[in-house]
Parts: C-alpha cells; structure tokens; sequence
C-alpha cells in the first residue's frame, strides 16, 4: 500500500500544473454554477409560488363569477315574482271590479254580503324598490254558517288572481238562524300609486 501511495504522490508531483488547473478549473466551475444556478432555481421557485397564487386566484374568480350568476338570477326571480304580485293588485280605479270580484267569491261559497264600506285608504312606502303602494280596507257585514266563512276567507285570502287580504274578524251568534251568524270582516286590497 506505501508503494501505491508513493506513486500516486509521484505523479501527482509531475502532474502537478494539470492537477491544479483541473482543480482550478472544477473551483471556478463551482463559483459558475453556483452564481447562475441558485439564482435560476429562486426565479424557478417564485415562478412556481407565482402559478399557484395565480391558480388560486383564477379558482376564486370562477367562483364569484359562479355567484354573480346566481345572484343575477334569483334577481331576475325576484323581479318576475314581483311582476306577478303587481298583476295580481287592483287599479285605483277597479273598486268595482273588486266588489264584483268579493261579490263572486262570496256567491261561489253561500256567503250573504250584507253591507260592504271603504275605510280611509293608507299608503305603503317600499324604500329599497322606490314603490308605493296603497292599501285600502273595507268592512263587510256578512251572514253565513262557520263552514262557509271559512271557505270565503280561505277563497279571498288563497286567489291566484287578485291580492287581498283578510285582517280582522268578529263572528255574533244571530238570534233569527241556528245555523248562520253575523260576521264583521276587515278586508285590504292593495292598489299601486304614483309616488
């Protein structure tokens, strides 16, 4: 093994410029590297930081695109729905189609309308739809048996065509029937004003 290590020694002696320009060499090559390398791999590193903050960011979007859609269409639901409501109100001037409106509910369930009275109209304010809306109730005498005022609240309340409500209700046994009653109703439709 001596033997081998002083060849070794030798020829590194006699070498001894090439070894030192190879190790100069492999020295400055390692500086090179190390001055382009590392710089690269940090460029490569935020790039990549980069791309996933950029993914991120194209996923969120997607989304609230997602959402601004479906805002825009329960808007649009809303805006329909609206419309719908608004057909169902009466005119201003309609107070005659309603009493024929009532007048038909009331013959199509036996309900006997007795007197029927406009109270003073009030009027509604919707701030957020810049809409007014004006409410004017009625009071109505009636005659009928519980059974049928039932089915005239349920009918008035209940219509696909008109909106009305039904606010106040006081029901008096009649001393002249058995089965019918006397029954003071406070009914409201809705009208739309000019603001």
């Amino acid at each position: 093994m001596n033997f081998e290590g002083a060849k070794i020694i030798d020829f590194i002696k006699e070498k001894r410029l090439e070894f030192f320009g190879l190790l100069a060499l492999l020295l400055v090559c390692g500086i090179i590297f190390s001055l382009v390398y590392f710089p690269l791999m940090n460029k490569i590193a935020e790039a990549k930081r980069n791309i996933n903050s950029s993914a991120i960011d194209a996923d969120n979007l997607q989304r609230a695109k997602a959402n601004a859609l479906k805002l825009k269409q329960d808007v649009s639901d809303l805006e329909t729905g609206l419309s719908n409501m608004e057909g169902k109100l009466f005119l201003e001037s309609e107070t005659q189609v309603f009493l024929k409106y009532l007048n038909q509910l009331a013959r199509n369930v036996d309900v006997r309308i007795i007197s029927l009275s406009p109270e003073a109209p009030v009027k509604k304010e919707v701030a957020n739809l810049k809409k007014a809306y004006l409410q004017i109730p009625y009071r109505a005498v009636l005659k009928c048996t519980y059974h049928d005022l039932g089915r005239f609240v349920n009918s008035v309340e209940s219509s696909k065509e008109r909106f009305v409500k039904v606010e106040d209700l006081s029901i008096r046994s009649d001393p002249g029937s058995m089965w019918e009653h006397s029954v003071d109703l406070r009914i409201s439709i809705f009208t739309t004003t000019n603001q």
